[in-house]
């Protein structure tokens, strides 16, 4: 009767057969997952750079056959020199312009102030019109800081807008008619001084398309019968300067050059400039967390982009590192690694205009990271990986 017994030597042979299969199958597993991270990190970079473009151009020109500019997807004009501050007066400013989108959440117009500070802005808000004063330096909160006037812009009209306030309450109008009166909005001259920037704000990414024809700003408020004489005025092409008051007259702009960069004041104050390249005026380098926050589905929606955007590059780079250090080294490199990732990011966003740089990004991003640092870590996930082959 005939039986087979292994040898000792070909125990050996199997035994070494085996680790060198599994050392194949860690270093392809490794492989697989430098892959995974090369490339997450590739996809990230140009989610957070793109366009790569710092100096793109401005997408502002002039109407044909009438007075007005046209803004463009990325448009900006700035005025050449600031508004003089001064003292808590009455005041008024007409916009006459036409929304390119109706939908849409921009900033038509805002001051900025060498404080570092935006005093007043006027903004479209989905199909709304919305003002909104900023806090003045030394005061810790205004009373009233917005004031919302619902579809102003549905239909993409025409529109000829009027803010008239005696620094107590404010008056808005719509083609001459009053659609709003905010008591505790006290806006005054010294909220419409400083750099005026128009098409976008002046410290973020916020641009506004549409048609601009006319902006005048008075050291005064205006009484519903002279906004109705300026609505007919501006309406019917007619030379507004007519109806002003040389000691009162801040600024008019007719915009009726109709070629060139320049944009004349036919007041006392500053013209207007149009550059060739589009750009944010006074960017904010890694804003506050704080600055700006909004509660609204847009803003929830950012931030969640934000975190599910590096979930990826926690889980992949901590996978990775595990395999040649500890799981707790592997964590904490990890997690450096995406808030210097996202923090770098930041800066070179500085220079790309269509691009906010913020530390709330910083945060977001970070979170994330952790959020797949400890998906890696659980259980059910490894599991699942292992079944697929994955992971070791």
């Amino acid at each position: 009767m005939l039986s087979y017994r292994e040898s000792s030597d070909g125990q050996g042979q199997l035994r070494s057969s085996t680790g060198a299969k599994q050392v194949v199958t860690k270093a392809w597993k490794r492989n697989l997952l430098r892959a995974a991270c090369i490339l997450t990190a590739i996809v990230i970079l140009i989610a957070g750079l793109w366009p790569f473009n710092p100096h793109p151009r401005n997408e502002v020109s002039w109407l044909t056959g009438e007075n007005g500019v046209r803004f463009g997807d990325n448009g900006t004009i700035y005025s050449s020199s600031r508004f003089t501050a001064i003292g808590p007066s009455p005041c008024s400013l007409e916009v006459w312009l036409q929304p390119a989108v109706e939908d849409d959440t921009n900033t038509i117009l805002a001051f900025y102030t060498p404080e570092g500070h935006v005093p007043f802005s006027l903004n479209q808000s989905s199909d709304s019109l919305t003002l909104r004063r900023g806090i003045r330096p030394g005061r810790e909160r205004e009373t009233n800081s917005q004031v919302w006037i619902e579809h102003v812009f549905r239909g993409r009209k025409l529109l000829f807008i009027t803010i008239s306030s005696d620094t107590r309450q404010t008056e808005v109008f719509v083609d001459s008619e009053i659609v709003r009166t905010a008591p505790r909005f006290e806006l005054s001259r010294r909220d419409l001084s400083g750099q005026l920037v128009l098409g976008t704000s002046p410290v973020e990414y916020a641009t506004w398309a549409g048609d601009l024809r006319g902006i005048a700003i008075y050291g005064r408020a205006l009484t519903p019968a002279e906004v109705k004489q300026h609505f007919h005025a501006w309406t019917a092409n007619e030379p507004p300067e007519q109806s002003l008051d040389p000691d009162s007259s801040v600024a008019l702009y007719r915009f009726d050059e109709g070629t060139g960069q320049i944009v004349h004041n036919l007041a006392s104050g500053p013209n207007l400039y149009i550059p060739d390249h589009f750009t944010i005026v006074h960017k904010l380098f890694l804003s506050s967390p704080w600055d700006g926050i909004q509660f609204d589905p847009d803003s929830l929606k950012d931030v969640l982009i934000n975190i599910g955007g590096f979930v990826p590059l926690g889980f992949f780079f901590c996978a990775y590192f595990a395999t040649i250090h500890s799981w707790r080294r592997a964590a904490i490199t990890t997690i450096l690694l995406g808030a210097s990732t996202s923090l770098a990011i930041e800066i070179l966003q500085l220079y790309i205009p269509s691009r906010d740089s913020g530390m709330m990004d910083v945060i977001t991003n970070t979170t994330g990271t952790v959020l797949g640092v400890a998906l890696e870590r659980c259980k059910i996930v490894n599991a699942l990986l292992v079944r697929a082959g994955v992971a070791p």
